[in-house]
């Protein structure tokens, strides 16, 4: 990012059932590090499986698919 805008991270499951939401804040142009516990909204562990993280990102969107391996 070349300048602070709006930045909103989710998880989402296999099924497309939003996991957990990691971010949802304005962040500035520099790089950022932000930690998954791989632990839902609730508190509950994850089980090992794929995953997809959806970035927005000053009004672009993009998804990344991941693999949570226990």
């Amino acid at each position: 990012m070349e300048k602070s805008a709006p930045v909103k991270l989710d998880i989402y499951n296999i099924k497309g059932q939003k996991v957990r939401s990691l971010a949802d804040e304005v962040y500035t142009g520099r790089i950022h590090a932000i930690d998954w516990d791989a632990k839902d909204d609730h508190g509950r562990a994850c089980s090992s499986g794929v995953y997809y993280l959806r970035v927005i990102r000053g009004g672009m969107s993009s998804k990344h698919k991941m693999l949570l391996i226990k």
